[in-house]
């Protein structure tokens, strides 16, 4: 799994979904922009569609890559708002490197706690009601689901992105 240049993860923002495989057979899964016809298994938000709800709904682990631009996009928040109202379990990936959008924990906790009042404005608001849930989850909710297991760091240097990889994989199986 290796980012082309156009593939900068700072620039993704957000989320990939993952959904479960039946088979067991391992998913190969490349940054970016998913070709679903090679990658039938796995849903990439491509941030431009503003669908990912639904896909949200179909996945039965949500990986959730934290970095600087996650909190100002309405898509990314309405993921995690589908993923934690609909008690999806969440892996947080995170980004070790300033230079590619780097949070702390703290400032994560920070960006969902200035992020939540946007979602009136953003219609996420009623996209909640409209799945059925009266009111949204508070930060510190967020925050736990996000939180819940051990985050993933993102390591960018081939042999170290591979123990982020296997670090992935054994989170996919244990969810089996």
């Amino acid at each position: 799994m290796r980012a082309a240049a156009h593939d900068d993860p700072a620039e993704w923002r957000g989320v990939v979904a993952v959904p479960l495989r039946v088979d067991g057979a391992p998913a190969q899964i490349e940054p970016g922009y998913c070709n679903l016809y090679k990658y039938p298994k796995v849903y990439f938000d491509h941030l431009r569609k503003g669908k990912g709800a639904e896909a949200v709904a179909r996945c039965g682990l949500i990986l959730i890559f934290c970095s600087g631009g996650f909190f100002s996009s309405p898509n990314c928040f309405r993921e995690l708002l589908a993923a934690v109202l609909k008690g999806k379990p969440i892996v947080a990936l995170m980004e070790p490197d300033k230079r590619h959008g780097c949070l702390s924990k703290a400032e994560v906790m920070q960006g969902l706690t200035e992020a939540l009042p946007k979602c009136d404005d953003w219609g996420l608001a009623q996209e909640a009601r409209d799945w059925g849930y009266a009111e949204l989850p508070s930060a510190q909710q967020l925050y736990d689901a996000l939180f819940a297991t051990e985050p993933v760091v993102w390591e960018r240097i081939g042999h170290f992105q591979d123990v982020s990889l296997r670090l992935l994989a054994e989170r996919l199986r244990a969810r089996r």
